[in-house]
């Protein structure tokens, strides 16, 4: 008998005794625990699930994913999870990349997306394993363990039997080649882990659980930047024990092998190179226990990477998805019978598709039943579409619309005539046998339209103090008014007039509302100082970008430049390139870095130019590495086109790739009516931008790199202040600003 203590999450100190490994019985799961104990059975109990795992008796659906962070395509990840609402989800590592600390931030998005006490079953990833970007300890305190019956330390390594009773699947959760807190966690041949192991897959074959999927973040073999960080012993265990599935992560794509065993001719995998025996079966239909399926599902949403296909272990893969090959976030959906298992990759965003299954030799599987409903919600009376997309193949269809309607058709249309939250189901049925899959449909009471929001504002520009009269053109009936006049004022009648005394450019806001709700539009008011014309105006912009990487920059010209306007052109390419600069373009900035080098960061440029009787209708520079880009160009009338600049430059760099917003310096202005300047760079392809309080953003580039411009009158003279974007996710970035002089 021995004793020993440990801490979980931050708080709470267990101590247990045992004499053996305990593998079997009813021993429940500690949250995320480090050291020898996660070795044997912990005596703390998890939370527990209260909905019924599986939904469907007999059946067992599962999603899994990983490397998901914060951003849009996370989301559009995990509001897919809740979408397909699977019995349990298989977080496979690496989850917030957020600052440590914010753990609980993190969860609550998870939440949002899937709901609370939904099976968000986690396993740790080097991201979180030893406080990089938070810690697996207080992830798993606010994403706890849902599932009954599982052994080990949750997050780290541990097994659970799903159902509980009769199981369809062992799930091993494993944690070779992390770094906790008490050193990178062993699993070579022979140690403790590793018998760990070994003993958790002979107990499920022993029980005649029908099906051992493996999990844990780092692979061994891959078509991506990673070496075997798994480790080769932990990994030939897997192959050599035919573990029907192995899911992991850390590379962000998605890869998935054909399936591999231990045979003659393969006494195991061996990194950077390809053995064809350990070749088992390398189509899609696959014999059930014959091998193993290595499935990379690194597409949960952080910016995806290149997929290698020259790499040595690409002959080991079926299927793959990257940035350069059909790039494609999303999950893998696995469906599981006491005969089959179907997956399929289902994507998020892009177009990329991948599906296999697994089942006895000689049988035919039943379908994996899935479809679409368009749309899933709407007005009564609501007539919704539905399109089988089931794999298997189906030869019959069930279809029951949850409000007594039913259908035999492969893709029925539907109306629901009464307002509820309807359970469509599809029953999909074959030789092999029948599976269902469901979607929500909700029909909401007609009820009016919301107003159509337009209005008039006479005049939209002029010299301070000018008065603007707002005359309301909603259709709709709109019942009640709420203007914003931009400079703090305010009104509530339909058709106010107000004076703007200071001068500057304001956006005019008017939310018309009725019973059906509401819908806003705006105008642009324009106020000139006193005693000045005009002044600079914008003619247009365009803007472009490239994914693909490329040695020329293009930018066409906007429409209505003509010839003394001065254009202003900025673009962010990736890594460091240099550019040449084009014949009549002066360089603003000229390779202002963020954190570049030959295979990181990224670099921002701004140009200006005066349009000449003859100008091309593109302008293009030439960059000394092929990388992608983005950019854009506006033109400006009333601009000195003999000086045209009216201030020096400032720029301001964040490098730290956790920044949500960057301020750069104030510049000082010499004439009156000058126009502000600037914009910004990401090293990055995804997040949006938000210019300063008062600006207008002229462009900003949606792919490649990021880039972005905009502008702002400045009235008098003198100090601007600082200026401050703001961006949706925190991203390395710099930034530049100047001014341009009006005519004379």
């Amino acid at each position: 008998m021995w004793e020993h203590a440990m801490n979980v999450g931050r708080f709470l100190t267990v101590t247990f005794a045992s004499a053996a490994l305990v593998l079997g019985g009813a021993v429940a799961l500690s949250p995320a625990i480090a050291g020898p104990s996660a070795l044997r059975a912990d005596a703390a109990v998890g939370a527990v699930a209260t909905a019924a795992i599986p939904a469907v008796p007999g059946q067992l659906r599962v999603t899994a994913a990983s490397d998901y962070s914060g951003n849009a395509a996370a989301a559009g990840v995990l509001t897919r999870v809740g979408a397909i609402a699977p019995d349990l989800h298989l977080a496979l590592g690496d989850l917030s990349y957020g600052a440590t600390g914010a753990e609980q931030a993190w969860c609550d998005f998870v939440t949002s997306r899937t709901g609370s006490g939904f099976p968000f079953e986690l396993v740790a990833g080097n991201h979180e394993s030893n406080g990089l970007n938070g810690n697996i300890n207080d992830f798993s305190a606010c994403l706890p363990n849902q599932l009954p019956g599982a052994i080990g330390s949750y997050g780290r390594q541990y097994y659970v039997d799903v159902p509980e009773v009769n199981p369809l699947v062992r799930f091993v959760f494993i944690s070779p080649g992390l770094p906790f807190s008490d050193g990178v966690w062993d699993y070579s041949a022979g140690s403790a882990r590793y018998n760990w192991t070994a003993a958790a897959i002979d107990g499920a074959r022993a029980a005649s659980i029908p099906w051992v999927v493996a999990g844990m973040h780092t692979p061994c073999i891959s078509m991506g930047i990673y070496g075997c960080e798994a480790g080769t012993p932990i990994t030939n265990l897997l192959l050599s024990k035919k573990v029907d599935l192995i899911l992991n992560g850390h590379e962000h794509q998605y890869q998935r092998s054909k399936q591999l065993a231990t045979a003659a001719g393969c006494i195991g995998l061996q990194p950077a190179a390809y053995n064809p025996s350990c070749v088992r079966d390398s189509d899609n239909t696959l014999d059930k226990g014959a091998g193993s399926v290595i499935s990379t599902v690194g597409t949960g949403g952080m910016e995806l990477r290149n997929v290698n296909a020259a790499d040595a272990e690409a002959p080991y893969f079926a299927a793959y998805s990257g940035l350069n090959a059909n790039p494609s976030h999303g999950l893998l959906d696995l469906r599981f019978t006491s005969t089959s298992l179907n997956a399929a990759f289902v994507a998020t965003d892009g177009g990329f598709t991948d599906a296999f299954s697994i089942a006895p030799a000689g049988t035919n599987p039943p379908p994996a039943a899935s479809f679409t409903a368009t749309p899933t919600s709407g007005t009564v009376p609501l007539t919704v579409n539905f399109t089988d997309t089931s794999t298997g193949p189906p030869t019959a269809w069930a279809w029951d619309f949850g409000d007594s309607g039913t259908a035999t058709t492969q893709n029925p249309a539907h109306t629901y005539s009464i307002a509820g939250t309807y359970t469509a189901r599809l029953t999909a049925t074959n030789a092999g046998g029948s599976t269902s899959s469901t979607r929500t449909i909700t029909v909401n009471p007609a009820v009016p339209g919301a107003p159509v929001t337009s209005f008039t504002a006479t005049p939209t520009s002029g010299t301070v103090p000018l008065t603007v009269n707002f005359t309301d053109t909603s259709t709709g009936s709109p019942t009640s008014w709420a203007w914003d006049f931009g400079d703090g004022g305010t009104a509530t009648t339909q058709n106010p007039a107000h004076t703007y005394s200071i001068a500057g450019t304001y956006t005019a806001r008017l939310t018309a509302t009725n019973t059906g709700g509401s819908t806003s539009s705006t105008r642009t008011i324009t106020v000139n100082p006193a005693g000045t014309s005009p002044g600079i105006t914008v003619r247009g912009s365009t803007t472009t970008s490239t994914a693909t990487a490329t040695t020329t920059v293009a930018l066409a010209a906007p429409a209505g430049r003509t010839a003394g306007d001065v254009l202003i052109a900025s673009f962010t390419a990736d890594w460091n390139p240099t550019v040449a600069v084009p014949a009549g373009w002066i360089a603003i900035v000229n390779g202002l870095s963020i954190n570049s080098s030959s295979s990181a960061g990224a670099r921002v440029f701004a140009y200006y130019r005066v349009v000449g009787p003859s100008d091309p209708a593109t302008y293009t520079w030439t960059l000394s590495t092929a990388v992608k880009w983005g950019g854009g160009m506006t033109a400006y009338a009333g601009v000195n086109n003999t000086t045209p600049l009216d201030s020096s430059l400032a720029t301001a760099v964040d490098t730290t790739y956790r920044a949500s917003s960057i301020a750069v310096g104030s510049v000082t202005t010499a004439t009156n009516g000058a126009m502000l300047i600037g914009g910004l760079g990401f090293d990055s392809s995804n997040p949006a931008a938000t210019p300063p309080t008062g600006w207008t953003e002229r462009w900003e580039a949606a792919g490649g790199q990021i880039a972005e411009q905009a502008d702002r009158v400045q009235a008098t003279a003198g100090a601007s202040g600082t200026a401050a974007w703001t961006f949706s996710t925190a991203k390395a970035v710099g930034a530049w600003r100047t001014a341009l002089k009006p005519a004379s």
